[in-house]
């Protein structure tokens, strides 16, 4: 018992996490060892009742923990996430676990429960979103159609994503031609077609970079001269060819 206890406390550290239990009866919580650092508090030490807990949670996130913990009394267990703030003004991120243990005549008399820091995970969520808007704020302002398409060994092909500069090189919306799979292809001139897909199929599976231009009608009927690069490279996990294209007009 005395080496799964070890190995439990070691594994608890490693992740940065720790147990909790909250006595309903008397408000009084205990934490395991850990716990208390990973709530800023020095390490066997925790919180004496349940509102100095709650003061140490962010203000934006004290009345959704209070409301949580409460539900959970009705529901029987819970699982939430929400910041903390330290003694030295840092903020951190806990993801929260409970269940509730109730009596015999069915009334809720303890809560025990597991917290994790998450803090490096939700900063790099957060980061991984800002990449994610600045990349779409480009792509989005770029004059030029961006593709992104899937090309499978039966020559069968789906568009995952088309860019809002669609509308400038086709004269139609990226909307529009997602909710259309023919559309492109309906606009493409057919003898610019039969030339493309002569060896636009080769170049895309052997992964080569290819440009081809090509006449397309827009939607007042006239026609563009179009410029697309392609790129490509198989995709193991999908057995595909994920194919990325940026058009130009050229007209």
């Amino acid at each position: 018992l005395q080496a799964n206890a070890a190995q439990l406390k070691l594994v608890l550290e490693a992740a940065q996490m720790g147990t909790w239990e909250w006595d309903l009866r008397t408000n009084r919580a205990t934490f395991s060892e850990h716990l208390g650092l990973v709530f800023g508090l020095p390490a066997g030490s925790c919180y004496p009742d349940y509102e100095s807990f709650l003061n140490a949670v962010h203000p934006d996130d004290r009345d959704f923990v209070n409301r949580s913990h409460l539900d959970a009394l009705k529901s029987s267990e819970y699982s939430i996430e929400f910041r903390v703030i330290w003694a030295d003004g840092s903020i951190h991120w806990l993801s929260n676990r409970g269940q509730v243990y109730c009596d015999e005549q069915g009334i809720p008399e303890r809560m025990l429960g597991i917290a994790m820091d998450i803090t490096d995970r939700k900063r790099t969520e957060a980061a991984l979103q800002q990449s994610e808007a600045t990349l779409s704020d480009i792509l989005n302002t770029t004059i030029a159609a961006i593709a992104r398409w899937y090309v499978f060994p039966d020559y069968r092909v789906e568009v995952e994503y088309r860019s809002a500069g669609c509308e400038q090189v086709f004269g139609y919306t990226a909307a529009e031609m997602m909710a259309d799979p023919n559309l492109w292809l309906s606009r493409v001139l057919p003898e610019d077609m039969e030339a493309m897909s002569s060896s636009g199929f080769q170049n895309i599976f052997a992964q080569r970079a290819v440009n081809v231009e090509y006449r397309f009608y827009d939607k007042e009927g006239n026609i563009r001269w179009i410029s697309d690069t392609l790129m490509s490279r198989y995709d193991a996990t999908q057995e595909c060819w994920v194919v990325t294209s940026v058009g130009v007009d050229i007209t």
